[in-house]
């Protein structure tokens, strides 16, 4: 039989902190002063339940047949592997063995008196079946992606399942008690996993269908295809489109769904939301206005001030005021998906950008811009956009300028990525100056080439005689060296140019960091000075509190003396007259004992009287 440990604990202090608000003067005038207020109250009970979305199921259930095709029967290209072995190793020898032989006759052992040749060793070519192949790679990666796609997803639906008991609750309440403004708030939410068996039936049908796609992903990973390339090296963004993943429909299929994996970043969920209105009762209100007491009594009681101290209870018997019921609150969550994968770079924006800009370039051409200049001026907006985004987020906040430790802080943390960023900058500007050079290489081959192509028809019209041949030869040469210094001096002064500019950055830097050092050092010498100012004034405190309670003792110690005095004094007196009453009651005993002795002596005295009689 279960118990419900809270009412009973409840029950408990209740009687108690009844008990006490009847019999302490306190509590009434203080919740007397509570009921003056304005007090709020707001308390709902209800059921969430989230449904899931699973459209992103279909998906990848759709395209798992084209994987396993891939996996089954991949794509590869023959390998000749060439290997000069002993003639006994050899198991297979082909037209190029024997030619082999016949060019290098150190191979040859012996040549029999009809003419065959007995070799030593001989070269054989077997192949070898190379599937580490960049579409392979790609579909590799793919299962790898997908694999970490699930995984996420399911551990969010198995986290998130199921219906949750909410208790949300929530009470404002401001008054004044005496001198004191008092502002009082509580918000308590009360969370608990029940069972709804209509709605949970759907989400475990998903859940169902996501052990399955687990399942075949888990046997992706088991198959020999995925062993063999276990080493291969892993494809990235942009993908290169090779004739295979483009015209092939299996490794098509599987871009489409690398695509789709790159634009899905969250799981979308519905929640329903059951609510139970129950009207608040008196009582339970009461007791809302007795925790509030308990409450300020707990905090102010443990205040070092004298925030709790009264000459007398102030006297607030004022108009009760009944406590507001709120019915409406914001009862939706937060958020009704979970981002899952941060797509910052990936297939899907890096093609969605790349036809932006592509389609930018057309139109300027069409206007009749050359190629060029086009794809320079869309190349700087694009760099605009993203230094204005940077720009923005290295900009200081309003209330980090107002205190000078945390803006100090922030200008040093932006100091760190500014120093990231010209790094980036300088390797990324060698990168474009080791492109250009090797271009203009190129185009010098293919000119040089397209030269010699065409000397036959030049030299058909025209004969020209050796010293017109080498002088012209001469000129283009000469020609050719100019252009070449030219383009020296041009790259010479560019990169002088380069190395003033991270110069003058390096010194900019370099004087930014000598000033906030500065400026470190006086918050510094600030902050040492004022600690010390706080501990000779800490002294001086303890100090007097010291001559407080040396004076304090001195008149203690001088109470205890009087005191002491008197009591010696009262004790002296008591003394005094326990000895006279002593003295008294001795002398009172002598007497008696005196006048005992005076009869015995007299009836001694009789006695020898008679028998003085007697005998005479």
């Amino acid at each position: 039989m279960s118990v419900d440990y809270v009412k009973r604990y409840f029950g408990k202090i209740d009687n108690r902190i009844t008990k006490v608000n009847e019999s302490d003067p306190f509590s009434t005038s203080f919740l007397s002063a509570v009921n003056a207020g304005n007090n709020t109250l707001f308390q709902k009970y209800m059921t969430e339940t989230r449904v899931f979305e699973g459209a992103w199921v279909d998906v990848i259930h759709n395209s798992l047949a084209f994987i396993d095709n891939i996996i089954r029967n991949p794509k590869s290209f023959i390998k000749d592997q060439s290997e000069i072995v002993p003639v006994e190793m050899a198991k297979k020898t082909s037209a190029e063995s024997v030619r082999h032989l016949a060019s290098h006759s150190r191979y040859v052992k012996t040549i029999t008196p009809q003419g065959d040749v007995i070799p030593e060793k001989i070269l054989t070519i077997h192949r070898e079946e190379e599937l580490a192949i960049y579409e392979n790679r790609f579909v590799k990666t793919l299962i790898d992606k997908l694999t970490i796609f699930v995984e996420k997803r399911y551990n969010m639906v198995i986290a998130l399942i199921g219906s949750d008991y909410l208790n949300k609750f929530q009470t404002e309440s401001r008054f004044q008690f005496d001198d004191i403004n008092v502002e009082y708030e509580l918000r308590l939410n009360i969370q608990r996993k029940v069972h709804d068996s209509e709605i949970e039936l759907r989400n475990y049908e998903l859940l169902k269908r996501i052990e399955e796609l687990r399942s075949f992903i888990m046997g992706f990973n088991g198959s020999p295809f995925m062993k063999s390339l276990k080493s291969a090296k892993a494809v990235y963004s942009p993908i290169q489109k090779t004739n295979i993943l483009t015209r092939d429909p299996n490794y098509r299929k599987c871009y489409e769904l690398w695509m789709f994996l790159d634009s899905y970043g969250k799981i979308e969920y519905t929640i329903q939301t059951s609510v139970s209105e129950e009207k608040i009762k008196e009582e339970y209100t009461e007791k809302i206005k007795e925790l509030i007491l308990v409450s300020f009594a707990t905090v102010v009681a443990n205040d070092e001030s004298d925030l709790g101290r009264f000459k007398e209870i102030p006297n607030t018997l004022k108009t009760k005021r009944k406590t507001k019921i709120l019915s409406e609150r914001d009862l939706n969550p937060d958020k009704d998906s979970i981002e899952l994968e941060n797509h910052l770079i990936n297939e899907y924006y890096y093609q969605e950008a790349r036809r932006l800009y592509s389609r930018r370039i057309n139109e300027r051409v069409a206007d009749g811009e050359p190629y060029h200049v086009a794809l320079k001026d869309v190349y700087q907006n694009a760099f605009k956009i993203t230094e204005n985004i940077f720009d923005s987020l290295m900009e200081m906040p309003e209330d980090v300028k107002k205190d000078p430790v945390a803006s100090l802080r922030f200008k040093m943390r932006n100091q760190k990525a500014i120093e990231q960023i010209l790094k980036y900058k300088s390797s990324d500007l060698k990168k474009m100056e080791k492109i250009k050079m090797r271009t203009e290489k190129q185009i010098e081959r293919e000119k040089a080439k397209l030269e010699r192509k065409n000397a036959p028809k030049k030299a058909g019209r025209k004969k020209l005689t050796e010293e017109e041949k080498n002088r012209r030869q001469q000129e283009r040469e000469k020609q050719r060296e100019i252009a070449r210094l030219e383009k020296q001096k041009e790259r010479e002064k560019e990169k002088l140019q380069r190395q003033k500019e991270i110069e003058r950055e390096r010194k900019k830097v370099q004087k930014q960091k000598e000033r906030e050092r500065a400026k470190l050092k006086a918050l510094k010498e600030k902050e040492k000075a004022r600690l010390k100012a706080l501990k000779e004034k800490e002294k001086a405190r303890i100090k007097l509190l010291e001559e407080k309670e040396k004076a304090k003792l001195d008149k203690l110690k001088e109470r205890e003396a009087e005191k002491l005095r008197k009591l010696a004094e009262r004790e002296e007196q008591k003394i005094a007259a326990l000895k006279a009453k002593e003295e008294a009651k001795l002398k009172e005993k002598l007497e008696l004992e005196k006048e005992k002795g005076l009869e015995i002596i007299q009836e001694i005295m009789n006695e020898d009287s008679g028998q003085g009689n007697d005998s005479k």
